[in-house]
């Protein structure tokens, strides 16, 4: 190793040089080098219960959603609906939505009450028809479609959900609609939360936490290395050499295209202060070799054996973690043990080559672990015989009962201060409109139930009506599963087409629809164009599957997701005991147990 040293010290300008052409071939992939908080980056690609995400959101037509909450005391005010009309429309300008829901879109059946018939034609619409405000008011609040849906139990908040188009990155989205909102000066509070700017926050979050957390990091550890070393240069050289690595590692991220994700968001400092600590032995080594009459090649062959240990034995630690089955965590394990590699290329590569070019300072205070054992060491050892060590045999029965007690939830909500935007949307969303994260239960009926029924008057060719769901011994299953798992503490709004067909029920004095009133609510009750787009998500164009999606309440302290997707899987294993029906348990609230 000596001779493959000699020749870097003395080759130093060209090794240099070489280094400098690297960097410029490898800064073509910084722009590739990106953040990402979405779903796909917590879960394996080949997780069944991701698959079984990805497939019911295609079958199901499923798109990312943003949810806008206006609250105002007077917000069925003619000034009120107006304002919610102008929000409403600027924001359906915006190129990535595709459309927004709003009680402005809500029809209105019983603005007069009239029989089911006549009701298919009574679709009224705020600001559209002349409207008894109070009594549309009273009608939204009773809805089982809309209450908790677009509107809050007291009517003091009206929510618009924003459906987007199919991006990549909503970031750009989410700062036009706050500038819409930021425009607004009726509603006293305004809030802006689902899933898209969640990502798009929690990007932002890691951003400015990799950024700040850096420059500290940098700034102190670069105080830190000069009083120790007692050496302006030595502080650079090690310092530099940390950029370095982090540079390049950056750099082949963006190449293999390995996103940078919540649970990874510490691995650049972490690799920094990892680089730093190679460095710093190398350095300490070269100092006492210079003191020692020691060449620097010398000094450097003893020192790659330790290092090159050390490096092999963090890469093998964090390699481990490729057997794990969350996929974050493989990916910080991909990404330090590529950190490791590159560490220990460049910090024994660019080092020598700086020494070859300016020598080290000599200095007295040579040795870090004599100045760490007359310092700190010997100080620190009288201070925790006497103090630390009493109190930890003290308190050890207290950590024995803190850690029995010990839980494990997995919260969105949790991740972020109480001040920030995403915890008071979530928190008013969570706790006056239904619920944030979603939960799916699909199910689906076997090929051999479903018939046609000759004997149906609303049956023509072409025509759905007769299929699976919309008959009435299926549409109770439907109910009963609905209405049973809806009064858990930690459920909040439930949506299906059981809600339309309960709005139906409602219209008919709450008699129960039989299979010619479904055709009818199917075909014509709930055939306008803002009842298909709000329905038309919770069952496939051939009637066969049908979704029921939970919105779980997460700021529910009684909340143990993995107790309650236990609890729903029993239940509807006994519930469907007797049935050819199956089912699936699916949506955001299963990957992120």
């Amino acid at each position: 190793m000596e001779r493959f040293f000699a020749q870097i010290i003395s080759n130093n300008k060209l090794v240099l040089l070489g280094l400098s052409f690297l960097l410029i071939i490898f800064s073509g992939n910084l722009e590739k080098f990106r953040f990402d908080a979405s779903s796909e980056t917590l879960v394996l690609d080949n997780d069944p219960s991701y698959e079984i995400y990805e497939e019911i959101n295609n079958k199901f037509s499923s798109s990312d959603f943003l949810v806008v909450a206006l609250i105002h005391p007077e917000l069925f005010s003619d000034k009120g609906l107006k304002e919610i009309q102008r929000i409403e429309s600027e924001i359906e300008r915006l190129s990535a939505v595709n459309n927004v829901i709003s009680v402005l879109d809500a029809p209105l059946f019983e603005q007069p009450k009239l029989s089911l018939v006549q009701s298919a034609t009574n679709d009224k619409y705020l600001l559209q028809d002349e409207l008894d405000l109070t009594s549309a008011r009273k009608e939204l609040l009773e809805s089982p479609l809309f209450g908790e849906l677009i509107i809050n139990n007291s009517g003091s908040a009206a929510a618009m959900q924003i459906n987007l188009e199919k991006m990549s990155d909503y970031t750009e989205t989410v700062g036009e609609i706050r500038n819409v909102l930021e425009k607004d000066n009726f509603f006293d509070n305004k809030y802006l939360a689902g899933p898209a700017m969640i990502v798009s926050d929690t990007i932002s979050f890691i951003k400015n936490d990799v950024q700040n957390f850096g420059l500290i990091t940098f700034l102190i550890f670069f105080i830190l290395l000069i009083f120790f070393f007692k050496d302006f240069w030595s502080a650079t050289i090690i310092m530099t050499n940390a950029s370095l690595v982090i540079f390049l590692t950056i750099c082949l991220l963006g190449f293999f295209d390995w996103p940078i994700s919540i649970v990874s968001s510490n691995f650049l400092t972490l690799l920094f202060i990892s680089s730093i600590a190679v460095s710093v032995h190398i350095l300490v080594k070269l100092h006492e070799g210079h003191t020692n009459n020691t060449n620097y090649t010398e000094s450097l062959s003893k020192i790659f054996i330790p290092c090159l240990y050390t490096g092999l034995t963090t890469m093998v630690g964090f390699l481990s973690l490729l057997l794990s089955n969350i996929q974050p965590v493989i990916d910080f394990g991909k990404m330090m043990a590529v950190g490791v590699i590159i560490n220990l290329i460049i910090s024994f590569t660019f080092i020598p080559a700086l020494i070859g070019i300016k020598n080290l300072k000599e200095s007295k205070q040579l040795s870090m672990a004599d100045f760490y054992y007359q310092n700190i060491y010997i100080s620190f050892k009288q201070f925790f015989q006497k103090f630390v060590l009493p109190l930890i045999f003290i308190s050890i029965p207290l950590f024995l009962y803190q850690a029995s007690n010990l839980k494990v939830e997995n919260k969105f909500i949790d991740y972020f201060d109480d001040s920030t935007e995403i915890y008071q949307g979530m928190k008013f969303i969570d706790q006056e409109l239904g619920g944030t994260t979603p939960l799916d239960i699909i199910l689906t009926l076997p090929d051999e139930e479903m018939f046609i029924d000759e004997d149906d008057l609303f049956f023509s060719e072409g025509s759905e009506s007769s299929e699976y769901w919309w008959r009435q011994k299926n549409m109770r299953v439907l109910k009963e599963i609905q209405k049973d798992i809806d009064i858990l503490p930690e459920i909040g709004k439930a949506l299906s087409i059981v809600n339309g067909v309960q709005l139906a029920e409602k219209i008919n004095n709450f008699n129960e629809m039989g299979d010619l009133e479904l055709a009818f609510v199917k075909n014509s009750l709930l055939n306008n164009d803002k009842a298909k787009d709000l329905l038309s998500g919770y069952i496939t164009s051939d009637n066969k599957e049908a979704r029921i999606t939970f919105r779980i309440i997460d700021t529910s302290d009684r909340l143990n997701r993995n107790e309650l997707i236990g609890y729903l899987d029993n239940y509807l294993t006994d519930k469907l005991a007797n049935t050819e029906i199956s089912y699936e348990i699916s949506g955001l609230g299963v990957l992120y147990n």
